[in-house]
């Protein structure tokens, strides 16, 4: 920087733009974009690399002075202790960054204010069951990584982790207070698991209206990681005549007729029809609340 910001001065800049001009290099220079890692003979990456990933990865900041301290010993890398690092990061209270932010990446959580609902059509909706939505998938996924759960349970669990705003929302009964817990799930109910969480019914509707098309791609890319391919640009767009078509199934049916939309809708439109039994919030419906309807 001071390099960059001395030939500015010799160049005839003011202090100000010469001092910018130092701050911009600096913000551009890959050292500070990127980190440094520099391999060893046998091409694997050196223990103070090692500690970066690692920290930065569960902690989202620089390692601590225990790492440092193994890696200027050249121990980091021996797998006894490399698991025991691994543990300690996850124990520690730093790590609900991690989890906030692969939950927030995988399953799109960042994106929960994309689209604001309807406050005429959902008056329940606010930011304490918004809130409370991001913190049942955040304690969720802590739950299974603290117990070391199989990963089915992403798919199908007994339990679900609620507090008395999401239990009232989902009609569990016995659920008092904010805080969030582990409840088990009633046999009656339609929840446990990733899918059937509210935030992710959120996220995978635009705000107005659910489409099993948008949520069944939603689902193949983000939880099967199968993405549907977009259809070939070979293949001219046809619009389907859905005269008579009464329901959304119909109107899909219809879609399907047409053997270029048939390739897709068919993977498409399974698993988004498998949860178009919740709204636009992750409210389990009966009916399709539209303006007018009263409903």
């Amino acid at each position: 920087m001071l390099s960059v910001a001395s030939k500015a001065l010799d160049e005839g800049l003011s202090f100000e733009k010469a001092l910018r001009r130092g701050l911009k290099g600096i913000i551009c220079a890959p050292e500070f974009l990127f980190l440094e890692e520099r391999p060893t003979a046998d091409q694997h990456i050196n223990d103070f690399a090692l500690a970066s990933r690692l920290s930065y990865f569960l902690w989202s900041s620089m390692p601590d002075q225990e790492l440092f301290s193994l890696a200027e010993r050249d121990e980091l890398h021996q797998p006894d202790e490399l698991r025991g690092q691994v543990e300690r990061l996850l124990a520690a209270p730093r790590s609900q960054r991690f989890v906030e932010s692969f939950t927030g990446q995988w399953l799109r959580l960042r994106d929960i204010d994309f689209t604001v609902p309807d406050r005429n059509l959902y008056p329940e909706y606010g930011q304490l069951l918004r809130q409370s939505m991001l913190n049942e998938t955040h304690a969720f996924f802590r739950e299974l990584l603290d117990r070391d759960h199989s990963v089915q349970n992403f798919i199908e669990s007994d339990f679900v982790m609620i507090n008395q705003p999401l239990a009232d929302f989902y009609g569990i009964d016995g659920v008092q207070g904010l805080e969030i817990r582990r409840v088990k799930r009633p046999r009656d109910s339609l929840r446990g698991g990733i899918l059937t969480q509210a935030s992710v019914l959120k996220v995978s509707a635009d705000g107005t209206r659910t489409s099993p098309v948008l949520r069944g791609s939603w689902i193949l890319k983000h939880l099967y990681g199968t993405p549907s391919l977009p259809p070939p640009a070979t293949v001219q767009a046809i619009e389907p005549d859905i005269r008579g078509a009464t329901t959304i199934r119909e109107q899909l049916a219809r879609h399907r007729e047409h053997e270029s939309r048939h390739r897709c809708h068919r993977r498409i439109d399974p698993p988004g029809f498998a949860v178009e039994c919740f709204d636009v919030i992750g409210a389990q419906r009966h009916w399709y609340r539209t303006r007018g309807s009263g409903k």
